[in-house]
């Protein structure tokens, strides 16, 4: 049998045994279910949503420096979040060879990439919502370490696009392995948590950013367009140092939240304007 006829066998089989069921429809209508409603709480009832929970958090600011400088360290640094994700994503990869795990592998990530996108758009989209510690009207209390300019360059505070990828990532790795995925989702609660804790978004911004990197990683791994997925499946089965490459930079891309991407058009928007 020819190379590409093993292929479309094996992308058959896998598209027939990799079918969406039950658990992937609940993920569906409670993905959309908490970004309907997180969204509908930001545009409608922000005051009694949001800020009970972001004041109760900020009793616990500024009552320890190492506290706050540990909770800014691990939100700022890649090496506690993202690295993190990355790695367990290359884990995956090479513990996991076989076709549909690859293939959920590959697709998962390129649905976090998205997510992230979508979740950028979407601030730009929604009306502008200030992130509570930059808000007078909260009253809050800075943490040791957070400074009033933090983030002044950054769009709007819903959805958080920290959640958005890091959930995505988290349910990239949950599809492959489930012990590590608990692990990633762990993780993912953690490091929104503490977003929540320093005031960098409200509990609504990191609902609708989790629903939505879940929600993307669980439409892109269930698209069947069948050239897509051939080719998709051929890169998985036989990858080439080409895609290795490729694949090193564009994690490396996510690890990173895509800061040197958004410099770039940062900067090259700055230049268009002037």
């Amino acid at each position: 049998m020819t190379p590409d006829g093993m292929i479309l066998r094996s992308t058959t089989t896998m598209m027939k045994l990799e079918n969406p069921g039950r658990a992937t429809l609940s993920v569906y209508i409670l993905g959309s279910a908490a970004l309907l409603i997180s969204g509908a709480a930001v545009l409608f009832a922000p005051d009694s949503f949001d800020r009970g929970l972001t004041v109760a958090l900020n009793h616990f600011a500024r009552r320890s420096y190492l506290f706050d400088a540990a909770c800014h360290a691990i939100s700022d640094y890649t090496i506690f979040s993202g690295l993190i994700f990355v790695s367990f994503l290359w884990y995956c990869w090479f513990s996991s060879p076989d076709l549909p795990s690859r293939y959920k592998v590959l697709s998962g990530t390129i649905a976090s990439a998205l997510a992230g996108m979508f979740s950028r758009l979407t601030q730009l989209l929604f009306p502008n919502r200030a992130r509570p510690f930059q808000d007078a009207s909260v009253h809050l209390k800075l943490p040791f370490t957070v400074k009033l300019d933090s983030l002044r360059h950054v769009a709007s505070s819903f959805p958080s696009d920290h959640s958005a990828l890091y959930f995505a990532l988290a349910a990239t790795v949950f599809t492959v392995n489930r012990k590590i995925g608990y692990y990633s989702f762990g993780l993912a609660v953690l490091l929104s948590a503490v977003r929540l804790y320093l005031g960098f978004h409200y509990l609504s911004d990191t609902i609708g950013g989790a629903a939505l990197g879940v929600l993307c990683v669980c439409v892109i791994q269930n698209l069947r367009i069948p050239s897509l997925t051939k080719r998709v499946s051929a890169m998985c089965q036989a990858p080439s140092p080409a895609f290795y490459a490729v694949a090193y930079c564009v994690t490396y891309t996510i690890a990173t939240m895509f800061f040197d991407v958004r410099a770039i058009a940062s900067q090259l928007a700055h230049l268009i304007r002037h």
